[in-house]
């Protein structure tokens, strides 16, 4: 149940039960007219394939999914205006990985257009040491979007202390060491196309 002053977006097809309390027994309702984003997305490999696309707004909330048709044609509808984050990723030719992560704006009645495409997907390599220069082999390193919570990836350090996180969406991650603190907050940008960002040294405690 919303708080005062808070609004709670509930599509056509859902029914909602209020419980009126307190002396007035008033409930203030708001019609608004429902968005949709829709589009076009394809790999740029230019295969012909099915891609699963997710949809998740920008403040929180639950991940909508749907799959393109095999022209890559997708729609969400009966969406509450707002920001949202849109991904896809999609498998290629000889084991490649392919994704695109956007952010997109759509009002209230609106329409918000994507057509676009699904690059390589990028990865980020580091090293792990503790607070003596050492090496530290065998910890699990975790990658998550700062804004969308929901990408995660992560990988195993070497026994060298290196690690490589594969398969990574194009947006800003939050590195963290399972089971280790981390001395300075370590955030990194990842670009499309394929990129192979440094993250330097994740020092620990």
């Amino acid at each position: 149940v919303p708080e005062e002053g808070e609004r709670e977006w509930i599509p056509e097809d859902q029914s909602a039960t209020v419980t009126l309390e307190g002396p007035s027994g008033r409930a203030d309702f708001e019609l608004m007219r429902a968005a949709r984003i829709e589009g076009h997305v394809i790999r740029s490999d230019a295969d012909p394939v099915s891609i699963n696309v997710f949809l998740r707004r920008a403040d929180g909330g639950g991940t909508q999914s749907e799959t393109t048709d095999e022209n890559g044609m997708f729609k969400f509808r009966e969406l509450a205006p707002g920001r949202y984050l849109f991904y896809a990723r999609s498998g290629g030719r000889q084991g490649q990985d392919f994704s695109l992560h956007l952010e997109i704006d759509v009002s209230e009645g609106g329409t918000a257009v994507i057509d676009d495409m699904l690059t390589p997907s990028s990865s980020v390599i580091g090293v792990v040491r503790d607070s003596a220069g050492q090496p530290v082999a065998g910890v699990r390193v975790s990658a998550k979007g700062a804004i969308n919570s929901s990408l995660t990836r992560s990988a195993s350090t070497n026994d060298s202390g290196h690690f490589e996180i594969l398969g990574m969406y194009a947006c800003d991650y939050l590195l963290s060491v399972n089971g280790r603190k981390l001395i300075h907050k370590h955030e990194v940008t990842l670009p499309p196309q394929g990129a192979r960002v440094d993250a330097g040294v994740l020092a620990v405690e």
